[in-house]
């Protein structure tokens, strides 16, 4: 026989303490390393990239924001990725490898406990022991003289037992992969941490008024080594919940081994087949372990996003807000207190001066002395400088265009983002309950009213305080002269009091006092403006930046509350309208399919009986038609950055710029095909407005970097050799020249390449057996000079038409592109991306049409799918009379808003203009119109050569027209209202004129 128990099993507590103590925790924290590794790289990279910004570096935050937001892409990949194989599947697989290293199977000396009945046993388990003691009893005696023979021992499968109770039991796995990830999180909180103030530091207040820092984004740099020193160090993993877990199974495993290989425990086999089949079903629970993990960090990661969006606005807004203060300065500065003091000057040297006489009575010849001086020049010198209302609105238009160049800057806010309304951790899976915002919205409306609406110069008036200033200055002047008046004629009053030199001091003095009064109100305006610059935006920033980084961003939502109702609500109206339309909804089918037959019969028997035509239209309708031709494209009353972002002449960047499908690439291409000597042009073409221009600019700043860049642009109509010969040498700087040969021998004598950029080639000729000499020249110079330069040409579409038809123009282009090609989603992606920037919601308005519709119908009731629906409606209609035209699509848009507030814009039903109602087709007008479109500009000579005619007969045609509102003159001759161009191309083409 063995000592006693307690030294039985010495083999099985050695592998298990070794396993649970030593190899288990040492393998849980590679696993876990091997986890956060990307995690880990991610942050030593960032950490690198910052330490190279200077401490003292002016431009520290900012460099600090782009380096974040940089980076943030790499992180959103560490967080979404789902990797090449899931964390349950790297578990598996290492603790697999772990327990190779632990013997299938040991022999140990079964204990007198196994042998000895205990409470808990089954009647077998207590029956089967005592026949052991018996079978023990009985070998004891039989070989009572060897020792050895004593020992009963028992088989433990190890392995198996470790497999059955680590592998096999998903519950301690899903705590030990939940904490992998509950570390990621935490890391991830370290970054939206915010320093605990200091409820001593007095300055604190202010500083968070005026200052447009982040903190979290401020800090980063110590939330970034913060998180290094936690992942690098011992904290990871060390949780009681998983040694609780592991201490548990530590003692299952002991017990169930020390009973292994007896009558008490039978240990099943456990094969690699059922190890691969139990895996393979707990996959999807652990996959949905990942997935809610997954979603936590998401919202985490999306917290930041927000925050460093505030944050790069936030150096925007400093840098706007430095020139807003600036502007001001000069303002009160310029037209306000500087002129005031010259006044205050001048009056106290007329007091010294009246001071100085010596004597009580005045003369005449010094008061009218120091009136011609109040006169020329204390007037000229205040109220000249106050009295400049052009120069005011420049600076009233600068501080304008640096507001609205911040809300433009919105843009740059996610459109939409998810975020947790709540999140806590809870394991093995987190709770996350997420809410889409409409955050650019939300933020945009919520900047504008809080902080950009209360800096318009024109709320505050400025202009009207400097008028108001100037008004009380010049009643200042008024009483010094009254006053000196009154010393005068004080002179011959005998009982007068006070002396003529005491009159005139006193009145002086009360206007010095005046002058040094409106001085104060001149500084009192400039300081609560500038205290509006400086504090009302970083407030708002910042309570933006806290309420986000709370999760309370409800509030923001509720603060709209108006449009949240109006958005999300149903009255009753809207349900009565909702339950009604379906159930008229028969018998509406049913009455139109009636009036559309009775008006087939009807159409029959009025032409039949002779009764007449209903398509005739009054004269005044032709003149209202013309009237409403003739109107400005864009409504003066609208909001000035709305106009702005509108107007034609507004040179788009490229967040608002939606490209042709390929432009870029076949650009890049050219150029690079012609930078490897082969010769290689691009044609750009497109119908009248279609953004060429903006194209080649965008182009330009992109892709034409490596060479200089010589430029012409035809913006009136030539056709004779010698003039675009003179054009060319008014570009390249040369002497004119005669024939376009010695042109090309002194492009080709140049020593470096460059690009040459043509625009408008449409004017180079005139529709006429004599009108081809400068487009006949262009083509042979563009074909001799193509090594030298980089041709980039652009012209309409339809007179490229006519190019090929009449000398195959395309031969002389190895790459052609056309810019009016725009589909219905990059039409309503380049309209909506300016509407968004300004802030303001849409609300489209249905036709009547649209409301007799079945599909709308069913879609009442529900606000948002109505709108979705009418929204989708206009743009495809929109798309439809665009044809791909993104300036014509504008003109429309502009004239669909119907109406606006502080909200919303009312988007009404597209209206497109009958031009055979304004004016009749006839043959002559048919041939004039068409000369418009692939000419662009004529003169009225130029008109009669295009259509042979004589010059009178054309102007009287261009007059009428122009009456019409059809064409409008400016300085390079007659050009077609872009109003109505593409119903005059659609007029054309069904009259088979052009193609």
């Amino acid at each position: 026989m063995i000592g006693k128990d307690s030294k039985r099993y010495a083999s099985l507590n050695e592998y298990l303490n070794t396993f649970f103590d030593e190899l288990l925790p040492a393998l849980i924290k590679e696993t876990d390393l091997l986890f956060q590794k990307p995690l880990h790289n991610w942050l030593k990279e960032t950490y690198k990239e910052l330490l190279t910004i200077k401490k003292d570096d002016s431009e520290r935050y900012k460099l600090s924001i782009d380096i974040l937001n940089r980076n943030l892409s790499g992180l959103r990949d560490i967080v979404s990725s789902t990797g090449d194989r899931s964390r349950y599947d790297v578990v598996v697989d290492m603790l697999l490898k772990q327990l190779e290293t632990v013997p299938d199977e040991i022999v140990e000396v079964q204990s007198e406990q196994r042998f000895r009945s205990e409470n808990g046993d089954s009647y077998v388990t207590a029956f089967n022991k005592a026949v052991k003691r018996a079978a023990k009893g009985v070998s004891g005696k039989r070989n009572s003289g060897n020792a050895e023979s004593e020992k009963w021992v028992q088989k433990i499968p190890l392995r198996d037992l470790l497999l059955e109770n680590l592998l096999m039991n998903p519950s301690w796995l899903e705590t030990w992969i939940a904490e992998s990830y509950r570390d990621t999180a935490e890391i991830l909180d370290l970054f939206l941490e915010k320093k605990r103030e200091n409820p001593d530091d007095e300055n604190r207040e202010g500083v968070a008024i005026t200052s447009f820092k982040v903190e979290v984004i401020e800090d980063f740099d110590d939330h970034l080594e913060m998180a290094i020193k936690r992942i690098e160090s011992e904290e990871m993993l060390n949780n009681r919940e998983l040694g609780n877990q592991l201490s548990d199974i530590f003692e299952k495993v002991k017990w169930q081994a020390e009973r292994a290989g007896t009558v008490e425990g039978r240990a099943q086999k456990i094969t690699a087949s059922t190890v691969r089949e139990y895996t393979d079903r707990q996959k999807s629970r652990f996959l949905s372990i990942d997935d809610a993990w997954r979603k936590y960090l998401k919202s985490q990661l999306a917290d930041l996003r927000i925050q460093n969006e505030i944050a790069l606005y936030g150096y925007l807004a400093s840098k706007v807000q430095e020139e807003i203060l600036k502007e001001t300065h000069s303002y009160f500065r310029d037209f306000g207190y500087l002129p005031m003091e010259s006044g205050v000057s001048s009056t106290k040297e007329i007091i010294q001066t009246l001071n100085e006489s010596r004597s009580k009575n005045l003369s005449n010849k010094l008061v009218e002395g120091l009136r011609n001086k109040l006169e020329k020049e204390v007037r000229d010198a205040i109220l000249r400088p106050m009295q400049q209302p052009e120069l005011q609105q420049k600076i009233m238009d600068r501080i304008r265009d640096q507001i609205n160049d911040l809300q433009l800057q919105l843009v740059n806010f996610s459109e939409k983002i998810e975020l947790a309304e709540e999140r806590t951790i809870i394991l093995p899976r987190p709770e996350v309950k997420l809410d889409e915002l409409k955050w650019q919205s939300l933020a945009s409306r919520y900047l504008q009213e809080k902080a950009l609406r209360n800096l318009s110069p024109e709320k505050k008036e400025l202009i009207q305080f400097i008028n108001r200033m100037a008004a009380e200055v010049e009643e200042t002047i008024q009483i010094v002269d009254v006053n000196l008046m009154a010393a005068l004629e004080s002179k011959g009053v005998v009982d007068e009091d006070e002396s003529p030199l005491e009159i005139a001091v006193s009145g002086l003095e009360r206007a010095l006092g005046l002058f040094e009064q409106s001085i104060k109100n001149v500084r009192d305006k400039q300081n609560e403006y500038e205290s509006l610059v400086q504090e009302k935006l970083p407030e708002a920033l910042h309570t933006l930046s806290n309420t986000m980084l709370s999760r309370e961003y409800d509030k923001f939502e509720l603060q709209d509350k108006a449009l949240q109702v109006k958005e999300r609500a149903m009255d009753w109206q809207q349900k009565f309208t909702r339950l009604s339309a379906r159930g008229l909804d028969k018998a509406e089918i049913f009455w139109r399919f009636s009036l559309k037959k009775f008006k087939k019969i009807n159409l029959v028997l009025v032409r039949f009986l002779g009764l007449g035509d209903g398509s005739l239209i009054s004269t005044s309708e032709k003149r209202n038609l013309a009237e409403s031709l003739s109107r400005a494209a864009t409504d003066s009353d609208l909001p000035f950055i709305y106009k702005r972002l509108f107007d034609q002449e507004f040179e788009i960047d490229w967040r608002f710029y939606v490209p042709p499908d390929s432009l870029f690439t076949m650009a890049e291409k050219a150029y690079k095909e012609w930078g490897n000597t082969l010769e290689a042009n691009i044609l750009l073409l497109g119908e009248k407005g279609s953004g060429k221009s903006t194209a080649i600019r965008l182009l330009t700043g992109k892709v034409f970097l490596n060479h200089d860049i010589l430029q012409l642009s035809l913006e009136k109509t030539i056709y004779k050799e010698k003039e675009l010969l003179d054009e060319f040498c008014r570009v390249f700087n040369f002497k004119a020249v005669d024939t376009q040969e010695e042109l090309i021998e002194k492009i080709n004598k140049r020593k470096s390449k460059s690009i040459f950029i043509f625009e408008n080639l449409h004017n180079a000729y005139v529709r006429n057996i004599h009108g081809f000499e400068a487009l006949n020249a262009f083509w042979s110079i563009m074909s001799a000079t193509k090594e030298k330069l980089f041709w980039v040409v652009s012209t309409s579409r339809y007179s490229w038409k006519f190019f090929e038809k009449m000398s195959g123009a395309d031969q002389y282009f190895s790459h052609i592109n056309a810019v009016d090609t725009l589909n219905r989603e990059q039409l309503q992606k380049a309209i909506l991306n300016r509407h968004k920037s300004t802030g303001y919601n849409l609300v489209f308005e249905p036709s009547p049409t649209i409301k007799n519709s079945r599909s709308f119908r069913k879609l009442l009731g529900d606000e948002e799918k109505t709108q979705e629906y009418l929204r989708d409606y206009y743009f495809t209609r929109l798309s439809n009379v665009a044809e791909g035209n993104l300036s014509i699509a504008i003109i429309f848009w502009l004239q669909s808003i119907k109406d606006y507030d502080d909200f919303s814009f009312k988007i009404a039903p597209l209206e497109v203009a009958d031009v055979d109602r304004l004016e009749i087709p006839a043959r002559n007008v048919l041939f004039t119109l068409s000369a418009f479109v692939i000419h662009d500009r004529l003169t009225a000579e130029e008109m009669a050569m295009a259509l042979h005619q004589d010059v009178m007969e054309s102007r009287l045609m261009l007059t009428r027209l122009k009456s019409k509102g059809i064409i409008f003159k400016n300085e390079n001759g007659y050009q077609m209202n872009q109003l109505v161009y593409r119903q005059l191309i659609r007029l054309l083409k069904r009259r088979n004129i052009i193609h």
